[in-house]
């Protein structure tokens, strides 16, 4: 009759012998962590400016608005800022950005305005949208996005670490849940968000991630190592340059980011936010020397894009040739400090409707 509770008491001390140790291992774990919380932080955001920088621009931003300007957000990644070197008597800065100089421009052409600049690298559209209530909450009254056209191709991989998933901390529950299948491709579970909101409370944010890359770095010197000592060679995994581009502007309609992009849309409009999205400029004297410009029929790929992210012909520009070959610094389509300037005289007259700026300071076409 007493074989059954002594069979319960064994497998609680069982459990207690395993429990005890795998306990005491984590509670060590979180106090090194918790020690070296400042370094493991730099080391996971090392290079990554949000938290630094764009998040509390933004925020600055929407708390101490400008009277009498036209408030305006402007949507990008890299390809809003290019590496130059600094002019005489300027603040030196890693990148010049096209936001300034969109606000530059307005200026000159007499409207005043106060411009927010939602951007850094390998943001994609879903980053924009961790973003929208902060941007919201300082009642823009224009916003501007732009399109880099490969972040909608299939074929393109964003490493793990531009997911920039401690951002999802950001979003409602409601946003959650109506996202919930993208998220699931970004590999952020349901309870990422919640997790990623306490790290932020207790001060552990990317204190984390920054153990996951030093595991990430063992292994990477650890493979090299192995690769140096037993001469072990990797395969080659070259493309062709017109191969590449190819797979580049190869744009999927059925796209997670095409879904996001078009949600952005939908809540900047329900926001009462005048839109204007336009197509990032592109090397195109290069995919014409490639061969491989007129397949891919970027016209006719960018009206299909236009049409699935719902923005109105009022609401869009196709930039995407409107620049030359000398402007780019790369064939990714970074610009220089040249390239930006002339973005910036084509995006500002759009931003607004063309009789606010006065049949004089409309600049005529190129």
């Amino acid at each position: 009759m007493t074989t059954v509770p002594q069979e319960v008491d064994s497998r609680g001390r069982a459990l207690l012998s395993l429990g005890i140790p795998c306990a005491l291992v984590l509670a060590v774990a979180f106090v090194w962590a918790w020690s070296c919380r400042q370094e493991l932080r730099r080391t996971a955001a090392s290079g990554i400016l949000v938290e630094s920088r764009v998040l509390p621009r933004i925020r600055e931003w929407g708390a101490a608005p400008r009277p009498g300007a036209l408030r305006i957000a402007l949507f990008g990644d890299l390809l809003l800022m290019a590496r130059d070197r600094q002019e005489k008597g300027e603040i030196p800065s890693m990148f010049v950005q096209l936001g300034p100089m969109i606000a530059e421009t307005l200026q000159q052409r007499g409207l005043r305005n106060d411009v927010v600049t939602v951007a850094h690298f390998a943001f994609r559209p879903l980053h924009f949208y961790y973003l929208l209530d902060d941007v919201l909450a300082g009642k823009p009254d224009v916003a501007v996005v732009s399109l880099n056209l490969p972040v909608y191709s299939s074929d393109i991989r964003f490493g793990e670490g531009f997911g920039f998933k401690n951002l999802s901390r950001l979003l409602s529950w409601d946003q959650q849940r109506e996202i919930r299948s993208v998220l699931e491709e970004e590999e952020i579970t349901v309870l990422d968000p919640s997790v990623y909101a306490l790290q932020s409370r207790i001060g552990f944010l990317y204190v984390v991630d920054g153990v996951r890359q030093l595991g990430q770095d063992w292994i990477q010197r650890a493979a090299e190592w192995i690769e140096r000592t037993f001469r072990v060679r990797r395969a080659p995994q070259s493309r062709s340059p017109a191969e590449e581009a190819r797979e580049r502007y190869a744009l999927d309609p059925d796209h997670a980011m095409v879904a996001m992009t078009a949600r952005l849309v939908r809540d900047l409009r329900a926001a009462g936010v005048e839109i204007l999205v336009y197509v990032a400029p592109i090397d195109v004297g290069r995919l014409r020397r490639l061969g491989v410009y007129d397949e891919l029929d970027l016209p006719g790929q960018i009206e299909a894009l236009r049409i699935a992210i719902g923005a109105t012909p009022e609401e869009f520009r196709d930039f995407h040739d409107v620049l030359p070959r000398n402007v780019f610094a790369d064939h990714r389509n970074h610009l220089r400090r040249a390239g930006l300037r002339r973005l910036a005289e084509r995006v500002a007259p759009e931003i607004v409707p063309r009789e606010r700026l006065g049949p004089a300071n409309v600049p005529s076409p190129p």
